[in-house]
């Protein structure tokens, strides 16, 4: 007796336009899919001081720059109603005239909308990088870009970020002892 094996084929899938699909899957994906990069603050915080240690300083009326951000994105400057561009020109000339001795009281409505809050804080800093490419041209005759790390130092030892925040519910940037620092 002849015992016939056959051998029998197991029935497969036909995956060829498999790897077709998952490929125009993928570009829908990546056509789809938006990225976003994220926005924030462009600016150094202030180096880490010990807890406990705050330097209370005494100002004198005309090296202080109160600002405030109100509801609806309104701006004042010691009590008067500003734009950017006037702001700019007062931190300018206060910080190049008083130095040391001056500081930015900057009160801030929970109404006011964020991005008039960034415009706002890359004013502040736009000012001080003035104040002290004005410096490093006058004292040095070169760009701030060009300095050394000990010259940028002594520029920003000089003129100083001094800024005092305070928001809606805090107490008032004005009786606040305020912590010494900034980027430089």
């Amino acid at each position: 007796m002849i015992i016939n094996r056959r051998r029998r084929r197991v029935p497969g899938l036909n995956t060829t336009s498999t790897a077709d699909i998952s490929f125009m899957l993928l570009i829908f994906f990546l056509v789809t899919t938006s990225m976003d990069i994220d926005k924030g603050l462009a600016h150094m915080l202030p180096q880490r001081q010990p807890k406990n240690e705050q330097v209370e300083t005494s100002i004198e009326r005309a090296g202080l720059i109160a600002v405030s951000l109100g509801a609806g994105d309104s701006l004042t400057v010691n009590g008067r109603s500003s734009d950017l561009p006037s702001l700019r020109r007062e931190i300018v000339e206060t910080v190049s005239a008083r130095g040391k001795r001056h500081l930015i009281t900057l009160s801030c409505s929970r109404d006011a909308r964020y991005d008039a809050y960034f415009h706002l804080q890359n004013t502040i800093l736009d000012a001080y990088r003035d104040v002290r490419e004005r410096a490093a041209r006058r004292a040095y005759g070169v760009a701030w870009s060009s300095l050394g790390e000990n010259r940028r130092r002594q520029l920003s030892d000089m003129y100083p970020q001094r800024i005092a925040e305070s928001y809606a519910g805090a107490a008032t940037a004005d009786s606040a002892a305020v912590q010494k620092g900034g980027s430089k």
